[in-house]
This record gives C-alpha cells, structure tokens and sequence, in this order.
C-alpha cells in the first residue's frame, strides 16, 4: 500500500490544481493605452486646422527602442497656410536620473518633408531651450496617425529608461511656425498631458 501513496498524492495535487487554476496560470497585463488625451479643436492658433489638433498619444518602449505615437484630427504633413514656416511635434516625458523632460519630435516643411530628433528641454534663465540630436531616430505618418521611434542609446547618459523605470509627467505639443514667408514666431498650437508609463509595460503600441 505504502508504494501507492505517492502516486495517489500526486494525483489529487494534480486534481486541485486544475479545479482551482493555480498550476502554470499567468496574468497577462492589460496593454495601457492613450496615455495622453486631449480634446478636439481647443488648440491655441489655427483651431480650425486638423493637422495641428491632438487627440490622443502614447509612448511605449522595450529592452532597445522607445516609440511614441500622436494621433491628430488630421495630416500632420500636410500643408498648412496657418503655419508657412512649417510644424513641430513633440511628445515629452522625464524619467530617472534628471529632471529635465525628454523628448521625441517630428518636424515637418512647407512641403511636409519630415526630421525627427530626439532631445532635451532644459530652463536658461527662465526660458525653455531645447536641444535636439538625431541617433538614428526614424519616423513615419499614416493618415493622422505619427509615430516617432528611437534607440534607447539615444537617451544614455542623460536618463534611464530601461524596462521597469517610469515615465512621468508625459506631455504632447504642436507648435508652428507662423508669420509672413514663413518668417515669424514659433506658436503653441496644442498641447496635451498624460499620466506615466512603466517603461516595458504592454501597450497597445509596438515599439519599434
């Protein structure tokens, strides 16, 4: 008999188990998404142009790249009589190791010919400064939809945002270039906050 109980003992371990769900599940998190949200048509300037209106955006990374997403009312290449001197968007946040927010940004031309940079915004004597540099930061649109990628490289040395480091204070923002010729100020035409993101977590954006 005693040769038996092993057998019978992993039998009913195997049988609690399966009636409970406790043998091998796994708890898929939830994918975060439109971390950052924003209203239609409550921009600064040119509210009535789409292409500078944000609804929505997200940022989402894994062990490599950092991807960040906004999605417009409209095309955010297209023309823009409103801003002939061209556009910029941004999609900011900080994270460990400085407190200056961080940024992906897409500029485009007067003929929607696009840059995309990666940088930092830092305070010079109470005035916003941003400096940019491109490490093999790419880009593209699709229909109103843009999406900006990084390597993770091209924030080292300034802050860490490898998997399980937060995000905070996410932020997204349009400017353009208004003025004669396309000569002139440099104008908010949107802006929108957000909540954090754990770098790594599931997201309804592939980084990459």
């Amino acid at each position: 008999m005693s040769a038996l109980r092993p057998v019978l003992a992993l039998g009913v371990c195997a049988a609690l188990a399966a009636a409970t769900g406790v043998a091998g599940a796994t708890t898929k998190a939830k994918p975060v998404c439109n971390l950052i949200t924003d209203a239609k048509g409550d921009g600064g300037i040119a509210t009535s142009s789409d292409d500078v209106d944000i609804l929505s955006g997200d940022i989402a990374s894994n062990a490599k790249t950092i991807t960040a997403v906004l999605r417009l009312a409209g095309d955010p290449s297209a023309f823009n009589p409103q801003a002939p001197g061209g556009k910029n968007y941004y999609v900011s946040f900080t994270a460990p190791g400085s407190d200056q927010a961080q940024f992906l940004s897409a500029g485009f031309d007067q003929t929607g010919a696009a840059t995309y940079e990666t940088g930092y915004t830092q305070d010079v004597n109470g005035v916003g400064q941003s400096t940019p540099d491109a490490d093999a930061v790419t880009g593209s649109v699709k229909g109103d939809v843009l999406t900006i990628t990084a390597p993770l490289s091209a924030f080292s040395g300034r802050v860490n945002i490898k998997p399980g480091k937060k995000l905070t204070g996410l932020t997204a923002d349009v400017f353009a270039l208004i003025g004669a010729g396309g000569t002139g100020l440099l104008a908010n035409a949107d802006t929108a906050t957000g909540t954090s993101y754990v770098a790594g977590a599931a997201s309804c954006v592939k980084p990459g």
